[in-house]
């Protein structure tokens, strides 16, 4: 398929309630032709309970990368 992801990272490595956390990762392709495909984030608390979860569809076009960022404001109860 020669599409991966890269570059997968959080805005910041800590957040607090009432900041909003940015996500981000790059998807590669290196095909010939434009690629839909569907990125998903899952944010995992303690315990490995989901905390919340983002699904974008975005069009990589070829032989270069795309930019994909979610948006998450730190709930109240949530671990730093």
């Amino acid at each position: 398929d020669r599409v991966n992801l890269c570059e997968t990272a959080p805005g910041y490595s800590c957040y607090r309630v009432g900041e909003i956390a940015k996500l981000g990762t790059r998807v590669a392709n290196w095909g010939r032709t434009p690629r839909e495909v569907e990125v998903r984030f899952r944010l995992m608390g303690e315990g490995g309970r989901e905390v919340a979860a983002f699904a974008r569809k975005v069009l990589a076009q070829p032989c270069g990368l795309t930019t994909v960022e979610v948006e998450w404001p730190v709930a109240a109860g949530a671990a730093d």
